[in-house]
């Protein structure tokens, strides 16, 4: 009986070790995820936005070869 419950409690750590790796994996590649949706935006923002207009809305900015301007 006890050898049994031995093999459970080694089982039972086994797999909470296995569950803990992955967990710690998922999680490792969520957030690198989310950093890399982060640096896109702030990429983006960078490339397309020259300031904040008084009403706090995004300046955009201008193409200057833009024709449709004119």
């Amino acid at each position: 009986m006890n050898k049994d419950i031995a093999i459970i409690k080694y089982n039972l750590l086994d797999l909470s070790t296995e569950v803990s790796a992955f967990l710690m994996k998922y999680v490792k590649r969520e957030r690198d995820e989310r950093n890399q949706e982060q640096a896109n935006v702030a990429k983006s923002l960078d490339a397309n936005v020259s300031g904040v207009m008084p009403n706090r809305a995004a300046a955009l900015k201008r193409d200057l070869n833009d024709e449709e301007g004119k």
